[in-house]
């Protein structure tokens, strides 16, 4: 993709997130997150990471809108950034769900078929999954889980 037409898609997403007038500072705090997660996978080691998406007793944030529809901006903002990982997606909305009082809880998977290994983390929200379907991941042996 050039330089020119990724400018133009990054601010129209930019656009988009920033000046709607509905749940602007939702937006805002979601793309944020996002983005330190992104920063945070690429550039630390893992157990770093996973000691930073422990919420300690610090600030909750008002939100107006449900767990659903932040699930849904959290999977919109991901797409226009062409960010795919299910990680920082999970990563995300973990901090983002628990900063409005929820307990959420995000997994990590393995599996091996045909000689090839892969991991996937998901969330999940009293015991429903978000992100993906169920059927998805039952074919992960669970790891780790954060809560």
């Amino acid at each position: 993709m050039k330089k020119s037409l990724k400018f133009q898609i990054l601010s129209n997403v930019l656009r988009a997130i920033f000046f709607s007038k509905e749940y602007r500072l939702t937006n805002i705090f979601i793309f944020l997150l996002i983005m330190k997660y992104l920063i945070y996978v690429k550039l630390t080691p893992f157990n770093y990471v996973l000691r930073r998406v422990k919420i300690k007793k610090g600030y909750k944030i008002k939100s107006k809108s449900d767990p659903n529809s932040s699930i849904i901006k959290i999977e919109m903002i991901c797409k226009l950034l062409s960010i795919k990982s299910c990680l920082i997606k999970s990563l995300a909305g973990f901090e983002f769900l628990k900063r409005i009082g929820l307990k959420p809880e995000i997994v990590i998977g393995v599996k091996k078929e045909n000689h090839n290994f892969s991991s996937h983390s998901w969330l999940t929200l009293e015991n429903k999954v978000l992100f993906q379907e169920k059927e998805r991941i039952d074919s992960y042996l669970r790891i780790l889980s954060l809560t």
